[in-house]
């Protein structure tokens, strides 16, 4: 699947299967010449008009990430005009894995203000959770967004279950669940609008902070062969 593929033409469709929850799909394009864009689509053939997360980038040097759960998933490489001699290459990571070699920490902000059950989360800020659930929404503006999720400090076990829509414990897009407080998520091209995330705790859960910092993309200066993507 990381193994790169020679292509030319004006359209490529691929499939990948995918095992796991929470993965991070990472599709990218380069060499050779052309104006290609990647566009993806988790159930059907991607094209501009029903793209869920489109590639960023210069040229033929394009990269697209998602984060996905298990199950085939479609990209596409297209340019009206064609390219020649473009390799591509696919691969994937967990999402549940921190970048970097050790986990990022937050703010302990359970020491400097008081509990919420209930509120929207400002970017690169900290909010101190109620014991019990609690329930936290941030709006994302721009597509190809990323976001990162965190929670830190206190005691007990509280786990994260996040989408678009108010999720449980049973319904849910993404999940992270430790065995204590320190979960991580990581949701790559992000489509615009609400999301909305419920930190459950276990009854004893106390003092645990969580924060997301969002990643809006770089601005692109730039826009059938049925295959899988091996």
């Amino acid at each position: 699947m990381a193994q790169g593929e020679c292509i030319s033409g004006k359209a490529h469709y691929f499939y990948v299967d995918v095992a796991q929850d929470n993965t991070t799909l990472y599709f990218s394009s380069r060499g050779g010449a052309g104006r290609p864009r990647l566009f993806y689509n988790p159930d059907q053939w991607a094209d501009p008009t029903n793209a869920q997360a489109i590639s960023r980038g210069t040229g033929t040097e394009q990269v697209l990430k998602v984060t996905v759960n298990r199950g085939r998933h479609f990209v596409s490489v297209l340019d009206p005009q064609g390219y020649e001699g473009l390799t591509i290459a696919a691969s994937i990571d967990s999402a549940l894995r921190e970048p970097g070699e050790q986990p990022r920490d937050i703010v302990n902000a359970c020491e400097q203000g008081l509990p919420s059950g209930y509120a929207e989360l400002m970017p690169g800020r900290a909010q101190c959770a109620s014991s019990g659930d609690s329930y936290f929404f941030i709006k994302v503006t721009e597509p190809g967004s990323a976001l990162e999720i965190r929670t830190r400090h206190g005691v007990g076990n509280s786990d994260l279950f996040v989408s678009n829509f108010w999720p449980s414990t049973s319904m849910y897009t993404f999940a992270s669940r430790s065995a204590d407080n320190t979960e991580f998520l990581r949701i790559d091209g992000a489509a615009p609008g609400w999301y909305y995330f419920l930190l459950s705790g276990d009854g004893q859960n106390e003092g645990v902070s969580i924060q997301v910092n969002l990643f809006r993309p770089d601005r692109p200066k730039d826009h059938k062969q049925n295959r899988k993507l091996n």
